[in-house]
């Protein structure tokens, strides 16, 4: 477990907005590739686009918080070049040159749709393959580098898909205020066809992870980590409760007054606990180690 020093603290805070970049990102495409939703497309322009900007300005900020975590000398430690060449050269160094090019690319596909005023269509899978690499260069320094292969392809998809999960509410909760009732239950709908493919394999991924990192039943409930992965957990069953809610009960009543509203009120709450989620997991992705590398 890392001390909670200034710069862990600061390192967390801009972790997690990088994820929240990720999200916009991965909302913002999802929406794009949609060609009967275009009271959304300026939203989505805007969502996309500055939300990558923003991750190309956070993955630079994190190069240099590493270089001062590492040179441990204060504000000066910041610019110290000695450290900012074996920064460079280390796996940290690899993960800042994934997450620019991702951004960059993002920024390029979003600009380019947003500038021809055009949904994204087939473009939308090379932005596909952007957060790809953005949600693969999480694992390029950290606890789990160490780990097995099928560990880092897990965590990618894991990520992936729930930063794309997340990313989508914010666009799908003003959808329920910009589009008539018929369109919205039709994005809904595509919006729940394809997370009815992805969340099991978000969900397989996640317990496959929560085992091979806790290491056992006993380092679940004792260690830091375990403990924080409970907590996760448990948010997590109350977003698949709600997401169901939508699906089965909401969705297919939007067309009856008042509905529309009401569904916008429940995306609201699953943001609120998608927010504590995405908090939990830069904790527990800078912080507190896998059980299995702390000897308990």
């Amino acid at each position: 477990m890392a001390e909670w020093s200034p710069w862990i603290i600061a390192i967390v805070l801009n972790k997690y907005l990088l994820y929240l970049a990720i999200a916009a990102g991965a909302g913002s495409v999802f929406v794009l590739m949609q060609n009967q939703t275009t009271e959304l497309h300026q939203f989505s322009w805007r969502y996309g686009w500055y939300g990558s900007v923003l991750g190309l300005s956070l993955a630079v900020v994190d190069f240099f918080l590493q270089v001062g975590l590492f040179a441990d000398a204060g504000w000066a430690g910041l610019v110290d070049s000695s450290y900012i060449a074996m920064i460079w050269d280390s796996p940290l160094g690899r993960q800042f040159v994934l997450r620019v090019l991702g951004f960059l690319i993002l920024m390029l596909l979003i600009g380019w749709s947003w500038k021809q005023e055009q949904a994204l269509q087939w473009l939308g899978l090379v932005a596909v393959l952007a957060l790809s690499l953005l949600c693969f260069s999480c694992l390029q320094a950290g606890h789990t580098v160490e780990q097995a292969h099928w560990i880092h392809w897990a965590l990618s998809a894991h990520f992936l898909i729930g930063l794309w999960w997340m990313g989508c509410l914010w666009p799908l909760a003003l959808s329920c205020k910009r589009l008539e009732p018929v369109n919205l239950q039709q994005l809904m709908q595509r919006f729940g066809t394809i997370a009815s493919f992805l969340v099991p394999i978000l969900l397989v991924a996640g317990l496959a992870l929560a085992y091979a990192l806790t290491g056992t039943l006993h380092h679940l409930f004792t260690s830091p980590h375990g403990q924080l992965l409970l907590a996760k957990i448990a948010l997590v069953t109350g977003l698949l409760g709600l997401a169901a809610y939508h699906k089965l009960n909401l969705v297919p009543q939007l067309t009856e007054p008042n509905r529309p509203q009401i569904l916008q009120r429940s995306i609201y709450r699953e943001m609120g606990i998608g927010l504590l989620v995405l908090l939990l997991t830069a904790v527990l992705s800078s912080v507190f180690g896998p059980a299995v590398l702390m000897n308990q």
